[in-house]
């Protein structure tokens, strides 16, 4: 059986350019994460970054190889069979005002 929960939002805050990281062993079951962004407006480009060291170092998420993963927006993204440590959402402006981005995962539950 398929089951989809919202997680904690990740939040650029007025002034700031990166949200607070999501660690991805909390949710470590997950298959897939959706990405929405609340805002009607966004001061930069956001773009999702991971770290794959356990939040010491964030890389810019590529989805296909060469193209950054930018949420807009109004708009989501999904993130299929994630393999990072952490997760956060980067702008490339200090944001004008807090920025929230709603957090989904989907994962299979109950299967043996």
């Amino acid at each position: 059986m398929r089951t989809d929960a919202r997680i904690p939002d990740l939040v650029i805050r007025q002034g700031e350019t990166a949200s607070a990281p999501l660690a991805r062993e909390a949710h470590r079951y997950a298959d897939s994460f959706t990405i929405g962004c609340l805002a009607a407006a966004l001061t930069g480009t956001v773009t999702v970054e991971i770290s794959l060291d356990d939040g010491e170092n964030y890389h810019g998420f590529q989805s296909p190889p060469g193209t950054d993963v930018a949420i807009a927006a109004t708009k989501a993204i999904t993130i299929l069979a994630p393999a990072w440590t952490h997760i956060r959402v980067k702008s490339s402006s200090a944001e004008a005002i807090d920025r929230t981005f709603q957090v989904r995962i989907s994962e299979e539950i109950g299967t043996i």
